[in-house]
């Protein structure tokens, strides 16, 4: 395996030799020292794909490292931590005097605030975020706000170019969307952070619609019936034409695609985000059934064993929709599983996972200390 930049292709038999190895491998990589600093939450890979952001807390509070290199002054407390394509560091702070700052590299963006949240970057390296002064939230854009000031506004969300910014407000008990820095049609009992759809041409978001009954909406239309309890996640085939949601209702989770339930109900502690097979119809979900103990399912059958994790995130399924792969936390590390076997060496961080060019391997960065490794794995 190579640092940053480079690329490792794994054709992992899992010889008892590797598991052994495998299930020994987070001790070993806890052992070794990373900084001065006590780490104070799972590091950031920047947008540049080389870069490694980690938040380190100290006797007198909490400050940044970039690479292995402390970058910033000491605050209370460091949200928001991001780099730019370009590698500029951008991360919000809240100061000893109790004001918020955002900062990219060592220049603020804008003025402090009483609050700051939300900060992110598009591809051109703007930064914004939710600034409160008062009792108004405001969007900002490179420090400069854009539109009004609202009650609440939910995280922005950049278009795929990265030219628009979307988000629902919510103004003396009614919610609503803005696009662009206008208000959408239509209000809601409450709504959720919208989306774009991958062609950026329409916002995608869950709204109450009535007592108890939820719906998933598109440009202000719904594209499922109204459904009994809450929606705990859902997703949007490519092509626009398929819908899934997975309802948690008394208690109980379905799964619902198309306004017809496919599998449930299911009595799980947590779900991830579901995702579409490229035949834009079989549905993938992981689901933790009872304590560490996770299983991945495909549609309303399991397609793993148990799987022993924390926690299971980012699925991605292969191109011919005969695979899946996904992370997994266990023993605070991070792992890549195919199949629901584990496949890679144990990060502090996995990010990226996506398809290879050619559709026969998969490929994700991997963050071990201040190190970035690209690793491509086959099919």
């Amino acid at each position: 395996m190579r640092t940053t930049g480079s690329r490792s292709l794994y054709r992992f038999a899992l010889s008892a030799f590797a598991l052994v190895f495998v299930g020994l491998l987070p001790g070993l990589v806890a052992g070794c020292g990373r900084g001065n600093g006590e780490t104070d939450r799972e590091p950031t890979v920047g947008a540049d794909g080389e870069s490694v952001v980690t938040v380190r807390r100290s006797r007198d509070g909490v400050y940044v490292e970039q690479d292995n290199r402390r970058v910033s002054d000491t605050y209370e407390f460091v949200q928001g931590t991001a780099v730019t394509p370009s590698g500029d560091l951008v991360y919000a702070g809240r100061r000893k005097d109790g004001k918020w700052v955002v900062m990219r590299n060592d220049k603020p963006v804008g003025e402090a605030h009483e609050y700051v949240a939300g900060v992110t970057t598009n591809p051109d390296g703007e930064v914004t975020y939710l600034a409160k002064d008062g009792d108004r939230w405001h969007v900002m854009r490179n420090g400069i706000p854009e539109g009004e000031g609202y009650e609440n506004i939910s995280r922005p969300v950049y278009s795929p170019d990265g030219e628009e910014l979307a988000y629902t407000v919510t103004e003396n008990n009614r919610t609503f969307l803005v696009r662009g820095g206008v208000r959408q049609p239509g209000e809601y009992e409450w709504a959720d952070a919208p989306q774009f759809s991958p062609d950026g041409e329409s916002l995608i978001f869950v709204a109450q619609v009535g007592e108890d009954q939820q719906v998933v909406m598109r440009d202000g239309e719904r594209i499922t019936p109204p459904i009994d309890g809450n929606i705990e996640t859902w997703a949007i085939s490519s092509d626009g034409q398929s819908s899934v949601v997975i309802n948690r209702h008394e208690w109980q989770n379905y799964v619902i695609r198309n306004g017809r339930t496919i599998a449930g109900p299911l009595d799980i502690e947590a779900v991830t985000r579901p995702v579409f097979a490229p035949d834009e119809r079989t549905v993938f979900y992981g689901v933790a059934e009872s304590g560490r103990r996770w299983v991945i399912y495909r549609d309303d059958q399991k397609f793993t064993d148990d799987i022993e994790a924390s926690a299971l995130a980012d699925l991605l399924v292969s191109p011919d929709g005969s695979a899946v792969a996904c992370a997994a936390r266990r023993d605070g590390q991070w792992y890549v599983l195919k199949n629901g076997q584990v496949v890679s060496d144990g990060f502090h961080k996995i990010s990226n996972l996506r398809n290879g060019p050619d559709g026969n391997t998969f490929l994700f960065a991997g963050v071990l200390g201040s190190s970035v490794t690209e690793v491509e794995i086959e099919w």
